[in-house]
């Protein structure tokens, strides 16, 4: 038996004063995520959207953390399964939506956490930020902020992999499974190569939920530097089942 929870919470001022020392407080900002409750043979309880796991996926730099354990430009989920590469391209079969941020460009060192993020460029503007990629032989300055990307699309199961990693992939349309993934266009080159792709379909159609896409990586050059280049290139219209698939989930 399964019931949608449509449940309204009560703020703070809608709890009777006589009421007050024998009912738990509710704080005016608390929502709900929307839930289900479920009574199976194997499983009770309502279940949510954030009960769930939420791959999360990756592209392996030059240097960095992961370039010990993965060759770089591997295409990687988790920070644990490769799923794509230089030779082998990711298909995105669908995205769900995306978001411009704003984060702080601090100068890198090994196991350090990534800069704050804001989601307007006042907001950087009145820290007396700037606009704007750190010069790479800039190891100092902490004053630039760069734009960034987070996109949330579905990946197509590739071809091959390994079982524990396939768990990543549960949602079955037609014969093909497909994960729900959480990435951000984070590098200058990862936002020219993926994020303006994006962007450019949202401003040209009006949405980025129509074209189906492939995600692949190549290394490049330039004089003294290397570095690893990715590129979102559409393959069409996005797949008619897994569209009414969307829809019917939203």
């Amino acid at each position: 038996m399964r019931s949608t929870l449509k449940k309204t919470v009560k703020t703070a001022e809608e709890v009777a004063p006589e009421q007050a020392s024998e009912q738990l407080i509710v704080r005016p900002t608390q929502a709900l995520v929307p839930a289900t409750y479920v009574q199976d043979s194997d499983a009770e309880g309502e279940f949510s959207s954030s009960d769930s796991i939420k791959p999360t996926m990756s592209i392996v730099a030059k240097t960095g953390d992961k370039s010990d354990l993965f060759a770089p430009g591997s295409i990687i989920l988790n920070n644990e399964f490769v799923i794509g590469g230089t030779k082998n391209s990711v298909d995105i079969a669908a995205v769900i939506k995306i978001k411009k941020r704003y984060q702080n460009d601090l100068p890198y060192s090994p196991g350090s956490d990534f800069g704050d993020v804001v989601d307007h460029a006042q907001e950087f503007i009145d820290r007396d930020g700037v606009l704007g990629y750190r010069p790479f032989e800039d190891k100092v300055s902490t004053h630039y902020w760069i734009p960034i990307l987070q996109i949330l699309w579905v990946v197509k199961q590739p071809a091959g992999l390994e079982p524990d990693a396939a768990t990543l992939f549960p949602f079955v349309v037609g014969e093909d499974n497909y994960a729900i993934v959480g990435y951000t266009a984070r590098t200058k080159t990862a936002y020219n190569g993926v994020a303006k792709v994006l962007i450019d379909a949202k401003s040209k159609r009006g949405t980025v939920r129509e074209l189906a896409y492939k995600l692949s990586t190549k290394g490049e050059s330039w004089q003294d530097r290397s570095w690893i280049q990715a590129n979102l290139r559409s393959t069409g219209p996005v797949d008619a089942d897994l569209a009414q698939f969307m829809t019917e989930n939203e």
